[in-house]
């Protein structure tokens, strides 16, 4: 899936350690919600710019109605959605 990484913030994102920025979704079902694969980023993404970027997505292996939440995350650090829902791009997907 291709997608457009925008940087509204102040710092840079990359995909270097110690706490790397991936490109990454969960599957939300009810409560419960399921961690996808993690992408790095093709470059550094500096303040004020964007990249076009390439997510590997996977489906859930249940069938069900999920919302597939795609974001960022700095490992060991946080889930840029968790830290501002703007953050994330959503949709309902039904999953056979």
């Amino acid at each position: 899936m291709t997608c457009r990484i925008e940087n509204l913030g102040p710092a840079f994102l990359v995909s270097a350690p110690p706490h790397p920025v991936h490109i990454s979704y969960r599957w939300v079902a009810g409560s419960a919600a399921e961690e996808g694969e993690r992408t790095r980023l093709p470059q550094s993404i500096a303040p004020s710019t964007s990249a076009k970027c390439y997510l590997g997505l996977r489906a859930p292996a249940e069938p069900g109605v999920y919302e597939l939440r795609v974001t960022l995350v700095q490992e060991g650090v946080a889930w840029f959605d968790e830290l501002d829902p703007c953050n994330a791009w959503g949709t309902t997907v039904v999953v056979v």
